[in-house]
């Protein structure tokens, strides 16, 4: 089998965000981004220097996931 780096991520208003975090007593996900448009258009915190951040509902958020291939791993089992 193939070994694969799992990332997710979220898509809001067309932007892209990193799933960060889960805050589990609120039911909530914290989304992170670098691009700076983001706060023209989503209402996002300031997070670290040159990043925003938003917490929205988990269970109202698709979450979608880049498989990205871990090199070495490729038909080993072949």
């Amino acid at each position: 089998e193939d070994a694969y780096e799992i990332v997710p991520y979220v898509m809001i208003g067309g932007y892209r965000f990193a799933v960060e975090g889960y805050n589990e007593s609120a039911d909530t996900i914290a989304l992170v981004t670098n691009n700076p448009f983001v706060q023209e258009k989503i209402n996002v915190r300031p997070y670290g220097k040159h990043a925003y951040i938003i917490e929205v509902s988990y269970k109202d958020t698709p979450i979608m996931e880049d498989r990205i291939p871990i090199l070495g791993f490729e038909n080993s089992y072949s």
